[in-house]
């Protein structure tokens, strides 16, 4: 790595090795060789350096520039963040790997959808060297590289003669437009029920010059007169070029009946559109990654669900008491998350992990991932150590971490690992569901609302219980009940296994020993 640096700082300065450097005589004269030949190459880009988008976590396909950090012409360090890449779970800085100058910036604020490895921007060793940046790289152009490229072909049908009109059909395929961009599902959907449409008329707005439903919708707007006629042209045509030349003959004396006023008051009659209007909603890459780890969960791993209800009328009363007595003012899922952590404690089999290799890890730490909702989607940041941290603690780490999620600002250890999972949907009054396991993790615990119900005397043999009225006393004890479903991959945790957790952690919730 020393040697590298060296000859690096060498070719910069365009400078022959000198006597300090850690090379042996034939490396020496070698790298003079280099030296020499390098002055003599006339387009001398090998000071011009591409950076390209980087990938910053394990499931990240694309990003999105958020913001760059420097400006063109400005000097880079190595460590110096250049810009702020949003990846698919949160914003992260892109930290310089080597020193130079920010020479020409091809992607600017608020590009979304780029791949990694597409270029980004130019970095140069000397500011003299910014003209020998390409000029006629684009962020279009280097966009296109990246997308695979789709061919159409169009099968020309024999062209038929109606009213001094030819029609050419292309059997309900449209010709790419110049622009050369792929239409999207949507798009073709359209284009598919609208033939008469055009798509080289069409202006494009989209990204790349791509044709979106909504320029679609417009250009059909502004020629709903005239789709009419080339819609009834394009039909008889289609029809007429598919049987033989009788039929053909009978159908040209048909239309040459029909009278002209009858012709002009249908040509100029518009036909509703059997396209139905709906709204493009763009897919985070957040979301995408959702999608694609729940559908890997519930095609991989068996899953077993318990569930049972909980009393927490003295969770609620340490609640209360925390915050008369301290002060401080904690939620009802930050007791529970220190209750599960305890209870893991106490069943430590149940703090594991399903690795790729097929095989169950029983992890030292307990790391409790919460579910937290951000407008671009669901995110799981970590609170590590949770049974070494009191109510207190948990409860503030909760809230700063529940923030920086929002703002898109965890740091990739914050959210990624884990060894135990906790999602609550009581506040909305989901009464009980089962939540889906979010491996590598054993268990995902689902919490749901809380209710009043009426508490009766618990009887451990049913053969003695005795009824002898069935007038309900004035004086019933009222308790609240919360329900807790523990979904678990049945790979790591059998039934036994799972039944002595939800024991421990009724106990713990319930607060059973105050």
């Amino acid at each position: 790595m020393k040697r590298l640096q060296f000859i690096k700082k060498a070719l910069r300065n365009r400078s022959s090795p000198s006597s300090s450097l850690p090379l042996s005589k034939k490396q020496q004269q070698a790298f003079t060789n280099i030296i020499q030949s390098y002055g003599k190459i006339k387009c001398n880009n090998y000071a011009v350096h591409k950076l390209t988008m980087p990938s910053l976590s394990p499931t990240m396909n694309e990003g999105e520039i958020v913001n760059w950090l420097k400006k063109e012409g400005d000097s880079i360090q190595a460590g110096d963040p250049i810009c702020e890449i949003r990846t698919d779970k949160s914003v992260l800085e892109f930290e310089a790997t080597d020193e130079g100058i920010l020479g020409k910036i091809i992607l600017g604020n608020g590009s979304k959808g780029v791949k990694i490895g597409s270029l980004i921007a130019y970095l140069v060793d000397k500011k003299e060297e910014i003209n020998q940046i390409p000029t006629t790289t684009s962020a279009t152009e280097e966009q296109q590289q990246q997308e695979p490229k789709v061919t159409t072909t169009t099968q020309s049908q024999p062209s038929t003669s109606t009213s001094g009109t030819t029609t050419t059909s292309t059997s309900g395929h449209h010709q790419i437009p110049s622009h050369s961009a792929p239409f999207s599902p949507a798009v073709l959907h359209i284009l598919n029920e609208n033939t008469w449409i055009d798509p080289n008329k069409v202006k494009a707005t989209g990204r790349g010059g791509r044709i979106t439903k909504t320029d679609l919708v417009e250009y059909m707007e502004k020629n709903s007169a005239t789709s009419t006629s080339q819609q009834q042209t394009t039909a008889t045509t289609t029809s007429t070029t598919q049987q033989q030349q009788p039929v053909v003959e009978a159908v040209k004396q048909q239309q040459q009946t029909i009278p002209k006023q009858e012709v002009k008051t249908t040509a100029t009659t518009p036909i509703a559109s059997t396209t139905s209007i709906f709204t493009d909603i763009e897919t985070t890459q957040i979301r995408k990654i959702i999608a694609s780890r729940l559908k890997e969960s519930k095609q991989t791993i068996p899953h077993s669900y318990y569930s049972m209800d909980v009393r927490i009328d003295k969770l609620l009363n340490i609640k209360n008491k925390l915050q008369e007595q301290r002060g401080v003012k904690v939620s009802v899922n930050d007791i529970i998350i220190y209750c599960s952590a305890k209870a893991l404690e106490r069943v430590p089999e149940c703090n594991v992990i399903f690795n790729n290799n097929g095989d169950s890890q029983q992890m030292s730490n307990i790391d409790i991932s919460v579910a937290v909702a951000t407008p671009t989607g669901l995110i799981t940041p970590i609170v590590k150590n949770t049974n070494t941290k009191s109510i207190e603690q948990i409860s503030q780490e909760v809230k700063e971490l529940g923030k920086k999620a929002k703002e898109n600002k965890l740091k990739p250890e914050e959210f990624q690992g884990g060894t135990f999972c906790i999602s609550n949907l009581g506040m909305f009054g989901i009464g009980q569901f089962s939540a889906v396991v979010n491996p590598p993790h054993g268990i995902i615990l689902a919490i749901g609302t809380s209710e009043k119900r009426p508490v009766l005397p618990t009887i451990e043999n049913i053969d003695d219980l005795e009824i002898t009225s069935d007038k309900v006393e004035d004086n019933v004890e009222f308790g609240t009940f919360m329900s807790v479903t523990a979904s678990c991959d049945a790979r790591a945790i059998d039934g036994q296994l799972a039944g002595k957790f939800m024991k421990a952690l009724r106990e713990e919730l319930e607060f059973s020993w105050v």
